[in-house]
């Protein structure tokens, strides 16, 4: 029994400590954007039942925070969309770059009959190495394509990350 409590200290001293590392080696921060751009999409297939497009996409990201975080980056996003009876489900993936060339990559679904779409953060370079977190995108204006086959909107972003320190 002895022996028990001499090893059983230590091993949860050690894992207090890997959890106590674990909690302070990433710290949530929130995440609020607006993101601006204008794009071009392009119809793949087209009849009364089903549409299917492509997006691609460039634009800038503006910070909604005291932070600034993701302030003054710029996006290229390209994605996929199909539209069943007037349901669309599409796949996203946007590049925010920042001032010194770092970037985050960002994967968005959105699903048919919702109103915001989901994000994930993929992978990060540089300042954004390990980059995880998640959040939501709706759309907050959307103006008349000023060219046929041309979109021009703004997204509002909001959720939270986490880098390795």
């Amino acid at each position: 029994m002895a022996r028990t409590r001499i090893l059983g200290a230590p091993l949860f001293a050690v894992l207090l400590g890997f959890a106590l590392f674990i909690s302070v080696a990433y710290s949530q921060q929130p995440v609020e954007w607006t993101q601006c751009f204008s794009g071009t999409a392009t119809i793949g297939a087209a009849t009364d039942e089903l549409r299917v497009f492509t997006i691609d996409s460039k634009g800038i990201v503006m910070s909604n925070l005291e932070s600034k975080v993701f302030d003054n980056m710029t996006s290229h996003c390209i994605g996929a969309t199909k539209v069943i009876a007037g349901q669309a489900t599409s796949v996203t993936y946007s590049k925010f770059q920042d001032i010194d060339g770092d970037f985050v990559v960002l994967e968005t679904t959105a699903a048919p009959g919702e109103k915001e779409s989901a994000f994930n953060f993929l992978v990060g370079t540089g300042k954004w190495k390990g980059i995880k977190g998640s959040g939501k995108i709706k759309v907050i204006a959307r103006g008349k394509p000023i060219q046929p086959g041309t979109f021009q909107i703004c997204y509002k972003g909001t959720g939270a990350f986490e880098l390795p320190k």
